[in-house]
């Protein structure tokens, strides 16, 4: 009966210990996170991989937020802006999932460990209302996840509500990046237009719009820069509702026009393309080239004084139409020229060769490369 005792003893012990095994693992055992510098040991996270769902807000740990303009919230990540998003470390393996609401219908994005995931055969996640994102077949180890809304501000507005997943989100966040370069302008810089709909037509619509084609997008991710694209599709500096005036001093003008945005990160550069729709229903608003050169001119002191004396001011003009290009540049004399930080940027003028007055794909690569390189050179960027 003793021997019996024993054995059994000895049985139960070996299955706790088979049982823990399997449960555990070693902290870089299948990790496929990659980083130029060295990893903190506090992005690798030891977990059982049991299902956990966190409910997220602008504070929650080992978040961050993409696009740095964010309307503050203790129960979800407002991702309203083109390219607004979150980004974050977890160590997972199988299925995570991304709830997202959204007022209307737009398009999002994910990547894994820096790579485009494709939802069956594109690259695109349709939200709308209560949707849920899904990353699927994922390895175990650790991996960076990000997610960007695609879709322009002016088409929907959207907050990020949880993440659920087979393991656990690093209570570290990804780091900021040391340049962080702040785009303003219209459906130029939303992505208006790069995509074809089903019957082969290039519009606003949120399936035919991609913010990162556009080259505010791909100058920042080329620079390794944070970002902010505060954008308004159809609307100006004397145009549209907000209009850039109001829609800059806001997080979000549509839902919270009572605090202003605090503008903690101030910008080492803000690129302007504005003045385009301005320009176009220059009639209809008996707008005059003097008179958006005075609206120009005091946006141009409300950007200096939301970023400081520091930073750079670039304006880029000629995309698509005048642009009201002699007021612009009467403007930046007013207030000092390169002299006072403030620089302009002639763009050459779009080719339509789809039939259409935004620029292509290939047109916004052009772009990011010249608007990129006079950034750098303005930032001694080498």
């Amino acid at each position: 009966m003793y021997c019996f005792k024993n054995v059994l003893a000895m049985i139960l012990a070996t299955i706790t210990l088979l049982s823990y095994v399997s449960c555990s693992r070693s902290p870089t055992s299948g990790n496929t996170h990659t980083n130029d510098d060295k990893k903190d040991e506090e992005q690798i996270v030891t977990n059982t991989y049991e299902k956990t769902t966190v409910r997220l807000g602008n504070k929650t740990n080992g978040i961050k937020i993409l696009g740095v303009r964010n309307l503050d919230s203790k129960v979800a990540i407002n991702a309203d802006w083109t390219c607004s998003g979150i980004e974050f470390y977890a160590d997972c393996e199988g299925t995570l999932v991304l709830n997202v609401m959204a007022e209307s219908p737009c398009y999002y994005r994910a990547y894994v460990d820096g790579e485009p995931y494709m939802n069956c055969e594109t690259p695109y996640f349709t939200v709308e209302e209560n949707t849920n994102i899904k990353i699927e077949n994922i390895e175990r180890g650790t991996h960076l996840f990000r997610f960007v809304k695609a879709t322009g501000y002016t088409l929907a507005k959207t907050a990020i509500r949880s993440i659920t997943l087979c393991g656990l989100i690093s209570q570290t966040a990804p780091k900021d990046n040391d340049l962080y370069l702040e785009f303003v302008g219209d459906s130029i810089c939303c992505g208006w237009g790069v995509l074809p709909n089903a019957a082969g037509e290039y519009n606003g619509t949120y399936n035919c719009q991609d913010g990162t084609l556009a080259y505010p997008y791909l100058i920042s991710t080329e620079l390794g820069a944070d970002y902010s694209i505060t954008a308004l599709s159809g609307q100006g500096l004397a145009c549209g509702n907000p209009g850039m005036v109001l829609g800059y001093k806001y997080a979000c003008y549509e839902k919270n026009s009572q605090t202003e945005y605090a503008f903690e990160r101030k910008a080492d550069a803000v690129i302007i393309n504005i003045g385009t729709n301005d320009y176009s229903q220059r009639d209809k608003l008996s707008l005059t080239s003097d008179q958006f050169a005075n609206i120009y001119e005091e946006f141009l002191r409300t950007v200096r004084e939301k970023n400081g004396e520091d930073c750079k001011i670039i304006l880029v003009f000629n995309v698509m139409n005048d642009t009201f290009a002699g007021a612009i540049n009467l403007a930046v004399k007013r207030v000092g020229g390169k002299d006072a930080g403030y620089y302009t940027f002639k763009a050459e003028r779009t080719t339509h060769e789809r039939g259409n007055s935004h620029p292509s794909i290939n047109e916004n690569k052009k772009y990011a490369e010249s608007i990129g390189a006079y950034i750098k050179e303005i930032l001694d960027i080498k």
